[in-house]
């Protein structure tokens, strides 16, 4: 068969790992798995199967099912990871709105920089005083974090625009920002925004800056690559990054692991018969 250059290192995994030389019919069903899955799941499915089976591999076609099998399991892995992402996000995103509003003041603080951004202007419309500050709302801040919240303005679609321009918003602004957008406004000003998390006292020991972008950086990229349906690397690592801003947030993740795992969900079922063009996965 024809390989397509974005099949050519799943084809050449399959070269090693299968230990037999398949049909023209099970070439098929191959370059169907090379077209509908994940590109890089399913080769790390590969390896997986390649590294176990030390030259002990289940017989002809079988070898395809249990690709399938540790394939539907990291699959599987991956939707697990949802709820913490997911979580954090969302206490990130709510606990700033709270914080924010009532470190300003006011709720909708953050007009200030959306109107001045349709007026025309940039982070430089506001002057910085003689201690190197600048001012929101009569709150001394630092000029990053200007800086980051016009950027978060700017970086909003068209859609999110016109939303903001609304004068019934209020915690539309953390739903709108990006999360990278929001975990930089955090950063931007460390001593204003610390504030927000669980304090030293409690926590027995200093949250430091470095720590907490370390984490947020984990995190974004986990998310993002999880949003877009692209395999994650290291799991445990992210499931730490995750675990570890929350409990800064008051959220024992380990309680809701436990709850989740508790939990009995109700699956929706199929409706459609399996007919003969459905080549993916393989009926065991």
């Amino acid at each position: 068969m024809t390989i397509a250059k974005r099949h050519v290192a799943v084809e050449e995994l399959l070269g090693v790992f299968l230990n037999f030389t398949p049909r023209a019919a099970d070439t098929d069903l191959f370059r169907a798995d090379m077209r509908i899955l994940n590109q890089t799941l399913l080769r790390d499915s590969i390896k997986e199967c390649h590294a176990v089976s030390k030259g002990t591999q289940l017989p002809g076609m079988a070898q395809r099912t249990e690709i399938h099998r540790v394939y539907s399991r990291k699959t599987k892995e991956l939707a697990a990871l949802y709820p913490f992402v997911f979580s954090v996000e969302n206490a990130l995103r709510h606990t700033a709105a709270e914080f924010y509003s009532e470190a300003f003041n006011d709720d909708a603080w953050w007009a200030v920089i959306r109107n001045a951004i349709s007026a025309g202007h940039d982070e430089k419309h506001f002057k910085v005083d003689p201690q190197g500050k600048k001012n929101i709302k009569g709150v001394a801040v630092t000029p990053k974090f200007i800086k980051q919240l016009f950027y978060g303005f700017n970086n909003m679609s068209a859609s999110q625009r016109r939303i903001m321009q609304r004068t019934d918003v209020i915690d539309e602004m953390y739903l709108c920002l990006s999360l990278r957008s929001l975990c930089n406004i955090i950063e931007a000003d460390w001593n204003l925004s610390r504030n927000m998390f669980v304090s030293n006292n409690a926590l027995g020991g200093e949250l430091r800056k470095q720590d907490m972008s370390n984490w947020f950086n984990i995190l974004i990229t986990a998310r993002n690559e999880l949003f877009h349906c692209n395999p994650l690397g290291d799991i445990s690592k992210i499931s730490r990054a995750c675990e570890s801003i929350l409990d800064k947030l008051g959220f024992h993740l380990g309680e809701f692991d436990n709850q989740l795992r508790e939990i009995q969900v109700t699956r929706t079922p199929t409706n459609t018969l399996r007919s003969a063009y459905h080549l993916v996965p393989p009926c065991e």
